[in-house]
């Protein structure tokens, strides 16, 4: 591989942590009236993959609070099995409906990268 197309990739890796990031911090979350957060939406990527990553006092992160930045999250319910994180997963009988603890944030954005980034 080229070294700009290297280039390009960590850059890309980059800017898709950064915006998950982004969506995780505690401003982006929606709220109830009690301040608690929400889930946020499901993510699609371009090719039309979709989970659920999460990170709150209440999920499985690091750290596990309502402030990031994150290190680790919770995945949930992805629409294929993401095997390179099959030993996160909570149920690895059927890795779609199942739960991935304690995900570093890095390799759930190279997975989001490898489908074409965020839809």
């Amino acid at each position: 591989m080229p070294i700009e197309q290297v280039i390009d990739k960590v850059e890309f890796l980059a800017q898709v942590e950064n915006e998950l990031q982004r969506r995780l911090s505690y401003d982006a979350k929606p709220k109830r009236p009690s301040e608690l957060c929400l889930p946020i939406k499901r993510i699609e990527c371009v090719d039309g993959t979709m989970l659920s990553v999460q990170a709150s006092n209440s999920h499985y992160c690091s750290p596990q609070s309502n402030h990031g930045p994150y290190t680790q999250v919770e995945i949930g319910y992805p629409s294929i099995p993401i095997l390179e994180c099959i030993h996160y997963a909570e149920s690895k009988e059927n890795l779609t409906s199942t739960v991935y603890g304690y995900v570093p944030i890095a390799l759930v954005a190279e997975f989001i990268v490898n489908h074409g980034g965020f839809a």
